[in-house]
């Protein structure tokens, strides 16, 4: 066993659940695809040889293995134990035809095994993406900042597989909102998982993207491709369909914020829709570092299209929004009125209790004068009654570039809607929260500290892991640089190894300059389980340091310890090497 691995790593498709990571910056990547095929020849036991003994197949490809020195009985194929291999691993045929999935399997490579009688013989697959591994619907939200100008967008694609796509798009610009636009585009994708997204939006003008592909799935996080602006995005898989308002009923969770790129106020609450109104109580709101508590929320939502409508919501005064679901329990939603730069989500709610265990805290923000300022908290979660619980908490803070950390108890308290309150003792003081209980063990937290502006952020329930599998991840933060007064992201695809050395490649968007960056470095584990230091050397005497804290395995909370910028994010993985 190594400090990052366990023997056994875990099955199954690893989920993305950091939800900072979707406005986050991407990594610029030239679009050509790897070709299949290649690699050594000759693996065997007893006499079969099987050949090639290692390939790299793209998504979607064939690899045709073959056998020499049998007896001519007929040939069993597998494909990691399975006969006949399946749609997650890809499929062989008695032929010894591998096709690979559209998607790269969570753990590789891949083990190909040839049974003739009582012999056998095994050859290795690793399957790298390719167009393929972006095909069918999608939502995606974009934001994108010009000097102190906000764009936000919101649509849906359908991607063909081939590196083409179609759907519709609502844009609200600083001076003009366009409504169900039609789009076009086309995409590309390497093989390690980054590519070019275009869409043509009309007169709503093009967005150019970088794409990169995590969590063993078909979603993506989105930055600018193009330098001159600071932006980020996400786009995730629609699951589900929305043709009726009353496919929306029941309670749900409410975050709203600005773009995480341009300050603006930040709100939290929980909502009940019943088609076509929306009700619920205690709606808080920090507008930069002035908290608010709304007693009252009204509004009413309409379904105008297939997954696409718009709402409006009254908090002392009322604002209107479309939405775009990616399935009845989640949508996405925009303001589209010229006073707000407001984006955000409605996500159903499934449970109003706190569940006890280990969380990731991590939330993003400022202090007085707009200070950049990121909290990360690592711990236990115990309550003590229905309405009641106790917290035990390791605190992590970068203020404004300076790092601090301490451990240290609180309490909290809840209502029966799921609406609660916690004094979090950070190393800057201690500061208040409001949280709702989104599901068991995901809760949306809200700053109500007065000062603190537009702080906001989520506590997650581990699993309980405190090791990092060796792999390649997707590495995303929102940068905030002291120095200089400016905004950026950061993002880069970074390969893991079991003993923990690190290397790859950074984008980075520093005021819309872009730089591209070759790093390196090691992950150490640290005292405090399920937490490590990530330290990369940037080149040129530049070294940048980062905590992570372990949610799930392959996806941890991110937020830097040196002085340099007040950096906060995730990095998830896209799928392990063994």
């Amino acid at each position: 066993m190594n400090v990052l691995q366990d023997n056994q790593p875990p099955s199954g498709e690893w989920e993305q659940s950091m939800k900072i990571a979707q406005v986050f910056a991407g990594l610029l990547i030239s679009c050509m695809l790897a070709a299949c095929g290649g690699g050594s020849s000759g693996s065997s036991s007893g006499s079969l040889t099987l050949s090639p003994a290692s390939a790299s197949v793209a998504a979607g490809s064939t690899q045709l293995y073959t056998v020499t020195n049998g007896n001519g009985d007929a040939i069993t194929w597998q494909v990691n134990g399975i006969t006949g291999g399946n749609a997650s691993v890809g499929t062989i045929s008695g032929s010894g035809l591998y096709t690979a999935p559209a998607v790269p399997p969570i753990s590789q490579p891949l083990s190909i095994t040839a049974t003739q009688d009582s012999m056998s013989a095994s050859a290795a697959a690793t399957v790298t993406y390719s167009s393929q591994s972006l095909s069918g619907q999608f939502v995606f939200t974009f934001s994108e900042m010009h000097g102190s100008s906000i764009t936000n967008t919101v649509g849906m694609i359908t991607a063909d597989g081939s590196g083409n796509i179609s759907g519709t798009e609502d844009v609200r610009s600083p001076t003009n909102y366009y409504p169900s636009q039609p789009l076009t585009g086309n995409y590309t994708l390497s093989a390690n998982g980054q590519g070019t997204l275009t869409i043509n939006g009309g007169s709503a003008g093009t967005l150019i993207l970088t794409l990169s592909l995590v969590a063993g799935a078909a979603e993506g996080i989105l930055t600018d491709a193009a330098s001159g602006n600071v932006g980020g995005g996400k786009l995730n898989p629609q699951t589900g369909q929305v043709n009726a308002g009353t496919d929306l009923n029941g309670s749900y969770t409410l975050s709203l914020g600005a773009s995480a790129l341009a300050p603006n106020d930040n709100g939290i609450g929980i909502v009940t829709l019943s088609s076509p109104s929306i009700s619920g109580t205690n709606f808080d709101v920090n507008n930069g570092g002035a908290y608010t508590l709304y007693n009252t929320v009204l509004g009413s939502y309409t379904v105008v299209s297939g997954n696409r409508g718009t709402l409006s919501l009254t908090l002392g005064t009322t604002t209107h929004y479309v939405f775009y679901a990616e399935s009845s329990g989640q949508l996405e939603i925009m303001c589209i009125d010229s006073s707000c730069t407001n984006t955000g989500e409605l996500d159903a709610q499934s449970s109003q209790a706190v569940s006890s265990g280990n969380y990731v805290f991590l939330v993003i923000g400022s202090g007085t004068g707009q200070t950049p300022d990121a909290l990360m908290a690592i711990g236990s979660v115990t309550p003590t009654s229905s309405t009641t619980g106790s917290m035990n908490l390791s605190m992590f803070e970068n203020y404004n570039g300076s790092y601090l950390s301490l451990t240290n108890g609180t309490t909290y308290t809840l209502s029966a809607t799921g609406r609660g309150m916690t004094m979090l003792p950070t190393p800057n003081g201690s500061r208040n929260f409001v949280f709702n209980v989104q599901s068991a063990g995901n809760l949306n937290l809200l700053e109500t500290s007065s000062g603190f502006g537009n702080t906001s952020g989520f506590a997650i329930a581990t699993q309980g892991m405190t090791t990092i599998p060796a792999g390649q991840y997707v590495f995303n933060t929102l940068n905030q640089i002291p120095s200089s007064q400016s905004t950026g992201t950061t993002q880069a695809i970074l390969q893991v190894s079991s003993s923990g050395q690190v290397t790859g490649q950074e984008l980075v968007n520093t005021g819309g300059s872009i730089v591209t960056v070759p790093v390196s470095g090691s992950i150490v584990v640290q005292s405090v389980a399920g937490t490590f230091v990530m330290t990369l050397n940037l080149g040129g005497g530049q070294m940048a340091s980062y905590l992570l804290a372990v949610v799930v395995p392959g996806d941890m909370g991110v937020l830097r310890t040196d002085n340099n910028a007040v950096d906060a994010g995730d990095m998830i993985i896209q799928y392990e090497t063994q």
